[in-house]
Formats: C-alpha cells, structure tokens, sequence
C-alpha cells in the first residue's frame, strides 16, 4: 500500500496527470471524428494507466483535475466501439473505487452523507 501511495505523489508531481488528459482529449477529439490508430493506442494506454490506480492519492488527483471528466465524456463517443467503451467503464471504477466519497461527491456535484 505504501509504495502505490509512494508511485502515485511521484506519478502526480511528475506531470503524470497532464499527460493522461492530453491522452484522453486526443483521443476523445478522434473518436468523435471517426478514429485513428496513433490516438487510439495512445488513448487505450491512458485507460490502462487510469485502471490500474491503486491509491486513493492517485484517484482523488485524477478526480482533482480534468482526467475523470473526460474519461465520463468517452461514454457518448465510444459509442459503436466497444473495446474503448469498456476500457472506459474499467478505468471509472478503479477511479471511483479508490478515492475517498468526499473527492468523488464534490467533484460529482453532490453531497457525501455518511451513515
């Protein structure tokens, strides 16, 4: 647990989560225009990366900033493709699954109730 809390300051003070987003905006702009090899790895390697987060530093900072956002507007342009829609769902439950309820309800918009 210690060395994914460890990996995961290093991924995000390293600029890890800027290089996610620009991933993921490229290829979310080439699914909506119709596809391209070069983007589609690029963006399948980013959901990979994203589905295999294992701490809560890690997810909180991808909901922190832009990259789960985009990785929820995948759904409207994987549309027909199934590997990157499921690929997609993966990568928003490892990000859902280890960050904290507060950090997902506020960057959802809602209010975290204990009980």
């Amino acid at each position: 647990m210690l060395a994914a809390a460890v990996a995961g300051m290093a991924f995000v003070e390293g600029g890890g989560i800027a290089r996610l987003e620009s991933f993921l905006v490229r290829g979310l702009v080439t699914l909506r225009r119709g596809g391209g090899p070069i983007e589609d790895e690029e963006l399948m390697a980013a959901l990979e990366v994203i589905t295999s987060v294992g701490s809560p530093l890690l997810a909180n900072a991808l909901l922190e900033g832009r990259a789960a956002r985009f990785v929820c507007q995948l759904s409207d342009a994987a549309l027909g493709n199934r590997v990157v829609a499921h690929s997609m769902m993966n990568a928003l439950w490892s990000i859902l699954r280890h960050a904290s309820p507060s950090e997902y309800s506020v960057a959802l918009g809602v209010e975290a109730h204990s009980g």
